[in-house]
C-alpha cells in the first residue's frame, strides 16, 4: 500500500488471535478506511490514519490487516502494499 493511498479494511488473517482483538480496539475496524500515513526510515514501524486518528503498527502486525485498495478485488495484507 503507497503512502497516501486509501484502502478499506476487509478482515484479519488469523481473526481469534489476541493480537487482531488490539487492532480491533484500536479502531481498525472492518469496512473502515485505513490510509498508510508514514513509513519509518527503515520501513518500519508505520504511521496509519484510521478514523481521524494516526496510530503506529510495526510491519509484522499490520500483515494480520487484509484490506481492498482501489478498483483491486483481490484482498491483500497492509504489509505487502506497503513494501
Amino acid at each position: 500500500m503507497p503512502k497516501g493511498v486509501t484502502a478499506i479494511i476487509a478482515a484479519y488473517r488469523d481473526s481469534h488471535s489476541v493480537l487482531c482483538r488490539r487492532l480491533f480496539d484500536l479502531g481498525f475496524h472492518p469496512g473502515l478506511e485505513v490510509e498508510l500515513v508514514r513509513k519509518a526510515p527503515m520501513r518500519d514501524p508505520l504511521v496509519f490514519r484510521v478514523a481521524d486518528c494516526e496510530i503506529v503498527l510495526r510491519k509484522r502486525d499490520a500483515a494480520r490487516i487484509l484490506v481492498h485498495v482501489g478498483d483491486e478485488h483481490d484482498t491483500n495484507t497492509v504489509e505487502k502494499k506497503a513494501a
